[in-house]
């Protein structure tokens, strides 16, 4: 019984230190915007924010666009990809004469796992909190913002 218990101690302790190695693996908030730097340069002048924390798989996103009455505004949902991710939004150009919510915001997943990024097109923008130290503004020149 007690081989039983000292086999059954070492194979939890063996899954715990597999997870953590696994954690560890995760791609961080930094290497997520430099891996979709490419896509971010294609809108000089927009800034780009991520998200605070990552995105966990299929998870429903709220995001609003444009004034629907007195009250508020207009909120609908979007589910991520099936993985965890970290969001990436390059803004709306506020600089154009278009109307509230008519031009797509580019909504950028990237799986943490293996970098690979997934972009999906959004009337608005999605309501997750954002982290205001890693938000830039992409330069108009097409240089990369972390020279």
């Amino acid at each position: 019984m007690k081989r039983l218990l000292f086999i059954a101690s070492i194979a939890i302790l063996f899954v715990q230190g597999c997870s953590k190695a696994t954690d560890e693996e995760n791609i961080s908030k930094t290497q997520a915007l430099i891996l979709a730097e490419n896509t971010t340069l294609l809108y000089p002048g927009r800034m780009i924010t991520i998200s605070n924390e990552t995105i966990p798989s299929r998870s429903k996103i709220k995001y609003n666009w444009g004034a629907t009455d007195q009250y508020g505004f207009e909120t609908k949902t979007f589910k991520s990809p099936g993985y965890s991710s970290w969001l990436i939004v390059i803004w709306p150009d506020f600089n154009k004469d278009s109307i509230i919510g008519e031009e797509k915001v580019p909504h950028l997943f990237v799986n943490i796992s293996s970098g690979n990024i997934e972009i999906k097109q959004i009337s608005g923008m999605a309501i997750v909190p954002w982290d205001s130290d890693l938000t830039y503004t992409v330069p108009a020149d097409g240089s990369s913002y972390w020279e």
